[in-house]
């Protein structure tokens, strides 16, 4: 799981709702073009590249510190956390925008 872990000093709380699957933002890759980039599938889904980075389950990239292109990042219980700026879009894909706590 290295490069899946929260890197930040303070891990944020994210807000989940039973039953809806969060999808990092972005993207998504097909699994050929991610198949033609060198690396290999782990127990867990993700495709793990030489260089370190890593494509998730659903077909987003992530570089070698476990980001994606929007400073997203999976916690260390396995969620997707939006990076800093995004939180509202993000969440507001989900229904979560309009509450006046912060993330």
């Amino acid at each position: 799981m290295e490069g899946r872990h929260t890197t930040h000093q303070a891990k944020e709380e994210v807000k989940h709702q039973e039953g809806v699957d969060y999808k990092p933002m972005g993207t998504a890759y097909t699994k050929e073009e991610i198949e033609k980039n060198e690396g290999t599938y782990d127990e867990d889904g993700f495709y793990n590249l030489k260089d370190g980075g890593f494509y998730d389950p659903y077909g987003y990239k992530f570089d070698k510190d476990g980001y994606d292109e929007f400073g997203g990042y999976y916690d260390d219980d396995g969620y997707y956390v939006p990076g800093e700026g995004y939180e509202e879009e993000y969440y507001g894909n989900y229904g979560l925008g309009d509450e006046e706590e912060e993330f």
